[in-house]
């Protein structure tokens, strides 16, 4: 998703990429506050287990197979953030690494390679013709001036960015309910991003804003398309309607989270502000 509003907002997307690191950790941050509460004020919720005595030794071995993922993290976010790489040379490298794994631990077989290509090219593909429809889009749109109609209606309305920010994250949270975030981003897009422009709103901030938005429709009843993915991951053991019972809490964590990058975009924009730019 970043990939997609990068190219069509034209911002950096390594600045996109590492925009996403700090919102994220705070997402943990208020989840494990959240649960370590629940679990504190009820118990039952997570009965402890029996504990058992493990080795220093038996811990540090379980962990080897977690190097892989380490090496390819530090080698993405380290090459972006120190201007080694742009975002485009870290995903080759981070690929070409992901390759060499796959010898160094002698996983390595030529059904999985294919596979793994055929996904990335359906992937690819499916993205590309997405695009495409949405420059004849962005054509149709510019033809109608709705844009400017928008952008003129709000400068008489004499709206503040955050008025207008806040807006659209109501507006981005009911398209989430029904849409996936791809269809949300590219219906809305052209005409907002004008107008985004006009009030002087950083692109990489509201990009992260769109994500989180377009995120927490996705778990909100009535729809909650993620709810359905996880239901097919879960099969009979949880019921659809358990669910949708236990997401409220989570969906207003969402919007507490959504509150705090809104109130302080300096969580979204520091590590991009302070990449190394070659």
């Amino acid at each position: 998703m970043m990939v997609v509003y990068a190219i069509y907002t034209q911002v950096s997307l390594a600045q996109m990429l590492l925009a996403g690191y700090l919102p994220a950790l705070l997402s943990i941050a208020i989840y494990v506050a959240y649960i370590a509460v629940r679990v504190r004020l009820n118990p039952e919720l997570a009965p402890e287990a029996t504990r058992v005595a493990i080795p220093l030794k038996e811990r540090l071995r379980a962990t080897k197979g977690m190097w892989g993922i380490v090496l390819l993290f530090l080698e993405l976010f380290g090459g972006m953030y120190t201007g080694l790489f742009t975002a485009t040379e870290a995903a080759a490298v981070a690929a070409l690494t992901a390759f060499v794994l796959m010898f160094a631990m002698r996983k390595f077989d030529w059904p999985t390679l294919r596979q793994g290509f055929l996904e990335s090219l359906q992937t690819t593909a499916v993205l590309f013709v997405l695009l495409i429809a949405s420059v004849f889009f962005v054509v149709f749109i510019d033809v109608t001036g709705i844009p400017q109609l928008i952008s003129n209606a709000i400068v008489s309305a004499d709206l503040s960015m955050y008025a207008f920010i806040g807006i659209i994250m109501v507006l981005y949270f009911i398209l989430g309910c029904f849409l996936p975030s791809i269809a949300s981003l590219l219906l809305t897009l052209p005409i907002l991003l004008p107008v985004l422009i006009d009030l002087n709103v950083n692109l990489v901030w509201f990009g992260i804003l769109f994500i989180k938005m377009t995120e927490i429709g996705a778990i909100t009843p009535p729809f909650g398309m993620s709810l359905f993915v996880v239901k097919g991951v879960m099969g009979t053991e949880i019921p659809l309607w358990q669910m949708y019972r236990g997401i409220g809490w989570y969906v207003v964590l969402e919007v507490v989270t959504l509150a705090i990058l809104i109130a302080f975009p300096a969580i979204s924009l520091w590590l991009p502000d302070t990449m190394f730019r070659p």
